[in-house]
Parts: structure tokens; sequence; C-alpha cells
């Protein structure tokens, strides 16, 4: 399974407004599982404890804990809590990090 975000290239910086598309996909045939439609913080009623990309993917692979698959994120949704999370619910995860971003290693 593949959690990512799915956004067109745009070569000039424009307003972030409209909605994003978060996919769980299976990483063999592309064959996606699961969307999520994304309107940005504002329209939720719940704010996010451990930010939006850990709420995503947690979310989004609820259904297959406990099954031993494997996650692979972006920086955007990779975290150690959400690494440990995962781990703890029975899904293996592997993921891109940013060193200095806040709840990782500032170096590796």
């Amino acid at each position: 399974m593949y959690a990512t975000r799915h956004l067109g290239r745009i070569t000039e910086k424009v307003p972030s407004v409209g909605a994003k598309v978060w996919v769980l996909s299976e990483s063999d045939t592309g064959y996606t599982e699961q969307l999520q439609l994304y309107f940005g913080r504002r329209n939720r009623q719940q704010p996010y404890p451990h930010g939006v990309g850990y709420s995503v993917v947690t979310e989004l692979v609820e259904p297959h804990y406990n099954k031993f698959h494997h996650v692979t994120t972006d920086s955007l949704f990779t975290s150690p809590k959400l690494t440990h999370d995962l781990l703890g619910n029975g899904t293996y995860s592997t993921g891109t990090v940013l060193a200095g971003r806040k709840g990782n290693a500032i170096k590796f």
C-alpha cells in the first residue's frame, strides 16, 4: 500500500485553494483502495492533534491494521510517532524524512 498525495505540477506559485486528494493504493497494480478529500483545516470540527499527515495515514490505513501490510509515505506524512503507532497496530511503514522536522532527529 502506498499513501501519497496526488498533486499536479505547478510552475508558478498560486494561492493554496481547492481540495487535495489523499490516496491509499496498492503498490504493484496501482489499484486505488480508498480516497480521502481534504479541503483544509478550517472545515474540520476537531483539530489534528498529531498533524494532518498523521491523521490522513491513520484514517486511510485503519481498516488494514494487524494485517502486517507495508505502507510507504513521502516526507509530508512521515513522522516517528506515525511509524511507531503503525507498528503498534501491526502495520509496517517506510518513508522519507526531513532532518530537523519536529519529532525527527537533526542528524542521521
